[in-house]
């Protein structure tokens, strides 16, 4: 049979489109997750680094502002909505205003 191409990476990005990028590392994906948790965090984070992904933790929103402003690029962006400092809900709306 011919060569299937998946056209799924061709696809329109959302509006955080300016803070998406693929990696550049030999990573497949950026993630940052945010998650106030400490033992759900690092299960998150582990999980996704046994399949190559770069994963970057906050703890609260302020610290997951931080991260998105200091020029990090994500793929994906894994959010509890129930953060001390700055909540997963405001944090959203900073970001996508």
């Amino acid at each position: 049979m011919g060569n299937h191409t998946n056209n799924s990476a061709n696809k329109d990005l959302s509006p955080l489109e300016d803070k998406v990028r693929p990696s550049s590392n030999s990573a497949r994906h950026h993630i940052l997750i945010v998650q106030e948790d400490a033992s759900l965090a690092s299960f998150l984070c582990q999980e996704l680094q046994t399949e190559s992904a770069a994963v970057d933790v906050a703890h609260d929103g302020e610290e997951a502002w931080n991260c998105l402003h200091e020029q990090r690029r994500y793929d994906l962006l894994i959010l509890d909505l129930n953060l001390p400092k700055l909540d997963g809900m405001t944090l959203l709306q900073r970001v996508r205003p």
